[in-house]
C-alpha cells in the first residue's frame, strides 16, 4: 500500500506541474507573448459573435393574422412579390377600408405631385431648348474659327480684351507675327487636345485614335426631352470612314423621381478598309506537327481597345452606363472646349485621386497589421536614372508604371 500511496502522489504532482506549464505558455495564434485569460477573453469575443440559434416561428395564415400595414403587410418579407403582377391589387384588397381608404388618397396625392414634376420638367426643357437655340450662332462661329473658314477680325479680339488688362497688357507681343505666321489654318488638333485634357477620356483615346479624332471639325451636345444627342463632325472626304458625322443618342427615364440611362441609339460607321481602330489584325506563327520545319502564318481580327467603342451597341448593362456617362461628360466638356485647351478647365484627376485614395488607404486592419510585421526587402541599388536614392514609394511606384506604358 504504501508504494501505491506513493506512485499516486507522483503522478498526481507530475499533472498538477504540466498543467500549470501548460497554461503559463503563449498561445501559438499570436506572435507575442500572453497569459493564459487573454487567450480566454479571445475564445469569448469570438464565441459572442456567433448569432443565437432561434427557434423557428410557426407559420400563420393571412387569415388568422389580419392584414397589416406597409412594413409588416402581407408579403412583406417575401421576395416572391416582386414578379407577382398583381401584388398590388391583392395588397389593396386585404385591407380595412379605413385604411385602404387612407392608401388611396396617398395615391392620389403621388399622382398629382407628379403631375406637377412632369410639368415643372417640360417648363424647364422649353427653357434650356430655348438657350440652346441662341447658343447656335456662336457656336458655328467657333467652328469656323477652328476650321480655319473664317479667320478673327480686329473688332473681335478686342471686343473679347479684358477691360482690367487695358494699358497694361499690349494687344500683340513683339516677335508674335513670326511665331503664328504661316500656312496654319484654324487651330490643328482643337478637338483632339480637349479631348485628351480629361484625364479619364485620355485614357480612352489610343494612338490610332489621335489621327482620327485630329480630323473633328466640331463636337454638339444636343439636349433632348428625355435625354441628349451627341455629335462628332468629321470632314465628307476623310479617309477613315464614309459620314460626315456620327452620333450617339442616350434615352432617359424616371425611376421613382430620378433620371436614369434607359436606351441607346448609335449611328453605323463604314469604315474604310484597313482604316477600322476598333480592330486589330494579329498574325500568329503555326507549325505542321507531321511535317518538320513547316511553318505558316494566320492572320485574325480581334476586337481592341478604343475611343470610338463608344459609338457601338452594348447590350451589358455596365458597359451601357459606362459610355453614357462618358458621353455626357464629353457633353459638358464640348460647352468649355476652349478651357480645357488651355487648360483651365479642370482635367478630371481629382476624381482619380479620390478612388486611388479609397483603394490606398483602406480601412482593414489585417493589412495594417502585415505591413507592420513584414517589412519589404530593400533593393540593391538607388533608382534608375535617379541620385541614388530608395526606389520605393508612391513616386517610383508611378515611375515605374509610366516607364512601361512607354
Amino acid at each position: 500500500f504504501s508504494l501505491f500511496y506513493f506512485c499516486l502522489t507522483f503522478f498526481v504532482a507530475f499533472d498538477f506541474l504540466f498543467f500549470f506549464l501548460m497554461i503559463r505558455r503563449p498561445p501559438r495564434s499570436t506572435l507575442s507573448s500572453s497569459s493564459a485569460a487573454s487567450d480566454v477573453y479571445k475564445r469569448q469575443v469570438l464565441y459572442c459573435v456567433i448569432p443565437p440559434k432561434r427557434a423557428p416561428k410557426e407559420e400563420s395564415s393571412d387569415e388568422d393574422s389580419g392584414p397589416q400595414m406597409m412594413g409588416g403587410g402581407p408579403g412583406a418579407a417575401d421576395p416572391s412579390r416582386f414578379f407577382n403582377v398583381n401584388f398590388h391589387r391583392e395588397f389593396m384588397a386585404k385591407l380595412p377600408e379605413t385604411i385602404r381608404n387612407r392608401t388611396k388618397l396617398l395615391l392620389s396625392i403621388d399622382a398629382d405631385v407628379e403631375k406637377i414634376t412632369n410639368d415643372n420638367d417640360a417648363k424647364r426643357f422649353a427653357v434650356m431648348k430655348k438657350y440652346y437655340e441662341q447658343s447656335l450662332p456662336l457656336m458655328q462661329r467657333r467652328r469656323e474659327i477652328i476650321i480655319g473658314e473664317k479667320d478673327v477680325t480686329e473688332e473681335e479680339v478686342k471686343a473679347g480684351f479684358p477691360t482690367e488688362h487695358e494699358g497694361v497688357v499690349k494687344m500683340t507681343e513683339e516677335g508674335s507675327a513670326s511665331k503664328t505666321d504661316g500656312d496654319v489654318v484654324g487651330l490643328p488638333n482643337f478637338w483632339l487636345d480637349a479631348l485628351k485634357h480629361h484625364v479619364i477620356v485620355n485614357d480612352m483615346i489610343s494612338e490610332r485614335d489621335e489621327d482620327v479624332l485630329s480630323l473633328v471639325t466640331d463636337v454638339q451636345f444636343v439636349p433632348l426631352e428625355n435625354g441628349f444627342s451627341l455629335l462628332f463632325v468629321f470632314p465628307a472626304d476623310n479617309e477613315f470612314f464614309t459620314e460626315s458625322q456620327i452620333s450617339k443618342t442616350v434615352l432617359t427615364k424616371k425611376v421613382f423621381g430620378e433620371e436614369a440611362f434607359d436606351r441607346t441609339i448609335e449611328s453605323p460607321i463604314t469604315w474604310r478598309d484597313g482604316k477600322d481602330v476598333t480592330v486589330e489584325t494579329i498574325t500568329k506563327k503555326q507549325t505542321n506537327k507531321a511535317k518538320k520545319g513547316a511553318v505558316r502564318y494566320v492572320s485574325k481580327t480581334e476586337p481592341c481597345d478604343s475611343f470610338f467603342n463608344m459609338f457601338k451597341h452594348h447590350d451589358d448593362p455596365e458597359e451601357m452606363e459606362q459610355y453614357c456617362s462618358m458621353a455626357h461628360a464629353i457633353g459638358k466638356l464640348s460647352r468649355y472646349a476652349v478651357d480645357c485647351v488651355t487648360g483651365i478647365a479642370p482635367d478630371g484627376s481629382s476624381d482619380v485621386e479620390d478612388d486611388e485614395d479609397d483603394e490606398m488607404y483602406g480601412d482593414d486592419e489585417e493589412d495594417e497589421e502585415d505591413s507592420e510585421d513584414e517589412m519589404p526587402a530593400p533593393k540593391r541599388g538607388g533608382a534608375k536614372g535617379g541620385r541614388g536614392g530608395s526606389s520605393s514609394g508612391p513616386g517610383a511606384a508611378a515611375g515605374e508604371k509610366e516607364c512601361k506604358q512607354q
